[in-house]
């Protein structure tokens, strides 16, 4: 065992509470939680730029917040590129609340959120779930 592997366990010890890593253990690929309204075009470039710039497995959750019934349309005409999504078809409930239902439906326990007017420039997923493996990090924003 290494030393690493030996603090973890005696802080694990220490903790009233179970570590989210032994909870959502899933790392088999990172999750990209997006959401939007009324952007698609934004929302495509993203899913581009991810494509061509992905360097492990990954699921893109998008949740859109009551876009108009044509850019929904036009973000459901990418649903096949889209790992799971879902719409609230109500009045909007604001980026928190978007933000908050994409996450939710995550399913690894490395979480990339993006805005979907946020785009890769090179590969960077290995290196964020790297970052995010660190026993004392909890959140990453990788931004340029």
């Amino acid at each position: 065992m290494s030393n690493y592997d030996s603090y973890r366990k005696h802080l694990m010890s220490q903790l009233k509470y179970p570590h989210p890593a032994d909870i959502l253990p899933n790392t088999a690929f990172i999750s990209i939680a997006v959401p939007t309204f009324c952007r698609p075009f934004y929302l495509e470039k993203l899913l581009d730029t991810l494509q061509e710039y992905a360097d492990m497995p990954y699921e893109v959750v998008v949740h859109d917040d009551g876009s108009r019934p044509e850019f929904r349309d036009a973000v459901f005409k990418m649903s096949d590129r889209i790992s799971t999504l879902s719409f609230n078809n109500g009045t909007n409930l604001g980026l928190g609340e978007s933000a908050n239902r994409a996450v939710a439906l995550a399913s690894s326990k490395y979480v990339l959120f993006m805005n979907d007017d946020c785009f890769f420039v090179k590969p960077c997923l290995r290196d964020v779930c790297n970052v995010l493996e660190k026993l004392y990090i909890g959140v990453i924003s990788p931004a340029n």
